[in-house]
């Protein structure tokens, strides 16, 4: 798949996707998410190439609240399919949580880090709204 998207296209994608921001987070300095995009373009995510990746991921270690809990299983994740993949894929954080997330030029997508399920992230809202929640204030790097 040849299809480019630029850094602009991707952040009005993203910025569509989580929602506009409310009066109070507008003028609050810290309470938006703030999206950080580091290329000029991008390739859109192949959920197919996801999975696959996800599937020769090793064993995921067990979870430890200071030495291995979300981001640092989300960063050691993140560099997997980074070394596999030439696509929009970054990781987020909440205010409660860490996860990956990719941007197929369509919709948002999240990995949850432990178990890799990949969700849309409007579903991810609907099923845990408190831990995926970028719309109150978060950081997205893609």
């Amino acid at each position: 798949m040849n299809q480019r998207i630029t850094r602009n296209e991707l952040r009005g994608l993203i910025q569509n996707e989580i929602g506009p921001l409310s009066l109070w987070e507008r003028l609050w300095p810290f309470g938006k998410t703030q999206i950080w995009l580091s290329d000029k373009v991008y390739r859109p995510a192949i959920i197919d190439h996801i999975t696959q990746s996800l599937q020769s991921y090793g064993p995921i270690a067990k979870h430890d609240p200071d030495w291995n809990d979300c981001d640092d299983e989300t960063f050691r994740l993140l560099g997997h399919l980074k070394r596999l993949l030439r696509e929009a894929v970054g990781f987020a954080w909440s205010p409660k949580h860490a996860f990956l997330v990719f941007h197929d030029g369509k919709k948002l997508w999240v990995i949850e880090p432990y178990g890799h399920n990949i969700q849309t992230y409007q579903q991810a809202l609907r099923d845990s709204w408190g831990r995926y929640n970028l719309k109150r204030r978060g950081l997205i790097v893609i």
